[in-house]
């Protein structure tokens, strides 16, 4: 539903922007809140329920405190959009307190449930930034914000996800773990780096222009696990008759 309101107003926002009127004056942030934290955002959160339980050993939340979630965030998309972070702010505080993404045990291996922790770090410092912008805050909060979100909550919680579903996908395993690794490791740092824009500075926006290489080095190499992943394994037969799978 947000996608399709985001694709309307859209729409409006276009013919505003063309011929003039009533929606000449919205706000193109209208249109990305409600396609990022309406639409993808809902959707992260509703698989965040299976895999990502499944990844960090999370204690299932009932259905109520689920349907607590969601209709928390909802609430929060709709409040963004009329123009207020706090909603958001508080939303994710809720989804803090409900899922508790630190309390299961983690399997040691590649970094996929790192991940996801990472992402809930960074759902954190989004909560801190949507307060500051609230009261004020630097000139480029809002693109801060925007990149703590997309990166070092989305990106890194996708990813988190990715590494134990894809290989599936060809009943394999996850290849080049390394790769995978220093992947993630990549995009949590130049998440972290893009705060340094907020100092205003010539070494904060030196620092800011490095996260962006860090963050596509970063997303390049996990992409390219992933697609290694898709690889079937190739089934080969033992002199004694057993099936093995030979990854390659």
């Amino acid at each position: 539903a947000w996608w399709w309101l985001a694709a309307v107003t859209l729409a409006f926002w276009q013919v505003g922007q063309t011929l003039g009127g009533v929606t000449a004056n919205t706000p193109l942030e209208v249109v990305w809140s409600m396609a990022l934290y309406g639409g993808a955002t809902s959707w992260l959160w509703g698989l965040f329920f299976r895999p990502g339980i499944a990844t960090l050993g999370l204690a299932r939340p009932s259905e109520r405190r689920q349907q607590a979630v969601f209709w928390a965030w909802q609430l929060g998309v709709v409040v963004q959009v009329l123009g207020s972070g706090l909603g958001l702010a508080a939303a994710a505080l809720v989804w803090w307190w409900v899922l508790r993404p630190f309390s299961g045990r983690v399997a040691k291996g590649a970094l996929q449930p790192r991940a996801l922790q990472a992402g809930a770090l960074f759902l954190l410092v989004f909560v801190g930034l949507q307060a500051w912008g609230a009261v004020g805050g630097p000139p480029l909060l809002g693109d801060a914000t925007r990149h703590v979100f997309t990166v070092g909550v989305v990106t890194l919680m996708l990813f988190g996800f990715a590494g134990r579903m894809v290989p599936g996908f060809s009943g394999g395993v996850l290849r080049w773990v390394p790769a995978y690794d220093a992947g993630v490791l990549a995009v949590m740092v130049g998440a972290a780096l893009r705060l340094a824009e907020l100092a205003t500075s010539r070494v904060g926006l030196g620092l800011a222009g490095v996260s962006g290489m860090l963050t596509l080095l970063g997303v390049g190499l996990v992409g390219a696990v992933l697609i290694r992943s898709l690889t079937p394994p190739l089934a080969v037969r033992s002199n004694e008759g057993r099936t093995l799978l030979v990854v390659r």
